[in-house]
């Protein structure tokens, strides 16, 4: 099938349109190619200005590429629904801004580099609280039509029904009209992206909740059938990995206009489709996350209290569903650190918020490549700093929380790699620098792990994991904590039938 460039030129021509088509007409005698992109409005990511030209972090980067390449594009704008229909009609060359999926993969063509990770979060009109799912009972719900993070297999409607609550949803044309609908008391909460909520909010009578869901790997789409559509995911993903690649490049630069973000703080993880494809074990950790990381310390209700549990219980399920190993590891690095935290005389709130946020301190690796986590001995050196980046994704999974526990989860996941003498990663801090809850986690994280079997390690007897926290103790780890850890160690032993798997593994 031909391009959509040579699809309209034939019909042009062929009902004697071509002062219609001229651009089209232009592009071809001056040895340009003229690429139709679809366009919706999504500030920041695009949108048009005040002179209606197309503008936002996709524009920018599209136009670097067309220089390059000697292409000239032309946008078409319509809502996001049309656009779609457009681009599996083929009557666009590329869609920016889509959200991959298998569902998606069968009737478009995607490139292979990621362009950016966003997620959803969930908006409240004045006057609205929410804290976790359970909030949005009964309550009426403004979403964008046909976006996945509404009806998609981790979007809002399936989440909803996985936690049997009845709610209205209302379906608005984009993430603009969702929240006018929230601003004039039309709706009680609605979904939209981070990106385009981080941009908007100050513009609309709205406050954000804490709820987060359904992160999205965004890429660019394209019909699957045109005979440009190879020639464009080649070229396109050929300047995407060398824009990424260095700092200062025109994507940074365009990455801070647009959002305020700076190269250290870009998160680019290479999500594995079948990670996305994963519904329901996505849909109990990122629940579960909100719900048990949103929580302050304080009385609930009953139902409260039985969901929080449940959940917990669900995340241990969830995340051991992934590699076999982290869920017994979950189990046993949160309870070590609750512990820890009470013979060190933490308060039992503290505590508490210590334990819960614990579950949360490998989530990051929810993000790496199986190929990597699961890989059966040593990783190389370029697979050892891709599993590295785990901590700040999983800190970047966990930020901009109010709630105790949420400020909690995210300093363990970012530092718990940190060591005492300043060796560690990702920042390389050392001593009492490190916060106490990441380094008490530090100390039964690498315990675990020591006594565990792993992909690329048989499990080591309970006597020697000891005599290497021990030698690590004033290097690897707080020297008070790992006092702390000996004391705690009997009760953990009889607890996990720790002793049991040493003679097994004997």
């Amino acid at each position: 099938m031909l391009g959509v460039k040579q699809d309209i030129l034939l019909v042009a021509l062929g009902l004697g349109l071509s002062g219609f088509f001229a651009p089209v007409i232009k592009a071809e005698a001056t040895g340009k190619i003229t690429l139709w992109v679809g366009a919706y409005e999504n500030n920041p990511k695009i949108y048009k200005d005040n002179d209606g030209k197309a503008a936002g972090f996709y524009k920018d980067t599209l136009d670097y590429i067309a220089q390059k390449e000697g292409w000239e594009i032309k946008y078409v704008w319509a809502t996001w629904e049309e656009c779609l229909d457009k681009l599996g009609k083929n009557q666009l060359d590329i869609m920016p801004d889509v959200a991959i999926s298998a569902e998606r993969q069968k009737k478009y063509a995607f490139n292979s580099e990621s362009f950016l990770t966003n997620w959803a979060r969930v908006y409240a009109a004045s006057g609205q609280e929410a804290d976790n799912f359970l909030d949005l009972k009964n309550k009426k719900i403004a979403v964008m039509a046909g976006s996945i993070h509404t009806d998609g297999i981790t979007g809002i409607k399936n989440l909803i029904r996985g936690f049997d609550i009845s709610c209205e949803f209302i379906e608005a044309v984009d993430y603009r009209s969702v929240f006018e609908l929230l601003d004039r008391g039309k709706a009680d909460f609605g979904i939209v992206n981070r990106t385009f909520g981080n941009a908007n909010a100050k513009k609309y009578k709205v406050h954000r909740t804490q709820i987060i869901f359904n992160p999205s790997d965004l890429r660019f789409a394209f019909p699957p059938e045109a005979a440009l559509t190879p020639r464009l995911i080649e070229r396109i993903d050929f300047h995407l990995k060398q824009l990424k690649a260095k700092a200062g490049s025109p994507y940074y630069v365009s990455l801070e206009k647009h959002f305020g973000i700076s190269v250290e703080k870009v998160p680019l993880p290479k999500w594995l489709s079948y990670l996305l494809y994963a519904g329901l074990p996505l849909i109990l950790i990122l629940a579960g996350a909100v719900i048990i990381t949103r929580k302050q310390i304080r009385d609930k209700t009953k139902e409260l209290d039985e969901s929080q549990g449940e959940v917990i219980d669900r995340l241990g399920k969830a995340i051991e569903y992934r590699d076999n190993y982290t869920g017994r590891h979950i189990s046993i690095v949160s309870e070590i650190c609750y512990l820890i935290g009470r013979d060190l005389g933490l308060s039992q709130k503290e505590c508490d918020i210590l334990k819960k946020a614990a579950t949360m301190h490998d989530i990051g690796k929810m993000a790496i490549e199986d190929a990597i986590l699961l890989k059966p001995g040593s990783l190389s050196g370029d697979e050892w700093e891709k599993m590295k980046k785990h901590s700040s994704l999983g800190a970047d999974m966990l930020s901009q929380g109010n709630s105790q526990i949420l400020k909690t989860a995210e300093s363990i996941a970012l530092y718990h790699h940190e060591r005492w003498d300043g060796s560690g990663y990702p920042r390389k801090i050392k001593g009492k620098s490190i916060p106490l809850a990441a380094r008490i986690c530090t100390v039964a994280d690498v315990f675990d792990a020591l006594i565990s079997k792993r992909p690329y390690k048989e499990a080591w007897t309970l006597q020697k994991s000891i005599d290497e926290i021990l030698l690590r103790k004033g290097s690897h780890f707080d020297p008070k904590i790992v006092e702390a850890f000996l004391e705690i160690l009997p009760q953990i032993t009889r607890q996990f039938s720790l002793d049991k798997s040493e003679q097994s593994a004997e």
